[in-house]
């Protein structure tokens, strides 16, 4: 059962007619892992308007500590409003999700369109993280009312990895016949520390010295004419990175 304290952030998106444009910045009692409970009936529904969403499920991976954008549930609304429009999100338990900060959700008043956008927490750790939630269109503040359409189930799965030891440059480009230099550095993970690390030559014409703690040296031998491109491996611990080289002999 959906309860008023499972919309403490919800804002009316309209009184009656078409949808207004507005933001709702805000989880809607979100729970972790959402559990396998069938999604609860709504106590009525108001068939005069109707709501589609474009997916069941959202997955999507990004590196540990880094900014990214969260793939997002397209909703269409369909027939005139007569009363309230009230959109959020709850989970079958109802308690809080503690890997989601908040559902971002926004609609458009010209085309009777909007999006639903999942936001992880800032401190997901590495793993795969899945959750359920409902995302509900209610024609009151409660939610005792559903639009035909809601409430509908909506599967995530996280994919949270490693964040990369970065090179600068991430790849570089010699021409002419070897030896040619190349001075590479290397930048830690956010949170690597103590920081140390290694570096393996995959083509037989490179070379690697003058090694610091965040740079060395990149000797491109080649010299038969043609293209050559090889991908220098770094390593420390459990973070990875990579750089890729090339050496154009004319």
């Amino acid at each position: 059962m959906i309860r008023n304290r499972a919309w403490p952030r919800v804002r009316t998106f309209a009184g009656s007619g078409a949808a207004v444009l507005m933001l709702a910045a805000g989880l809607v009692a979100c729970g972790g892992g959402g559990g396998d409970d069938p999604a609860p009936a709504p106590t009525q529904v108001d068939s005069s308007y109707t709501v589609v969403f474009d997916k069941t499920s959202l997955a999507w991976t990004y590196a540990e500590n880094r900014a990214h954008i969260s793939p997002s549930v397209v909703v269409v609304g369909h027939g005139s409003l007569t009363r309230g429009l009230y959109v959020g999100a709850t989970t079958l338990s109802g308690k809080p999700d503690p890997q989601l900060a908040r559902v971002d959700v926004v609609l458009n008043e010209a085309t009777s369109t909007g999006t639903v956008t999942l936001v992880p927490v800032t401190t997901l750790k590495t793993g795969i993280h899945t959750g359920t939630l409902l995302l509900n269109a209610c024609a009151d503040p409660a939610c005792t009312t559903h639009y035909a359409g809601s409430p509908h189930r909506l599967d995530y799965t996280i994919t949270v990895t490693k964040p990369p030891i970065e090179t600068l440059p991430a790849e570089s480009t010699a021409v002419g016949p070897g030896p040619m230099e190349q001075t590479i550095y290397v930048y830690p993970p956010y949170g690597a520390a103590p920081f140390t690390w290694t570096a393996t030559p995959a083509a037989s014409w490179l070379t690697i010295d003058q090694v610091t703690d965040n740079s060395f040296r990149a000797t491109l031998n080649a010299t038969a004419p043609g293209t050559h491109t090889t991908t220098l491996l770094l390593k420390s611990g459990e973070y990875e990175g990579s750089v890729k080289l090339t050496q154009i002999v004319p």
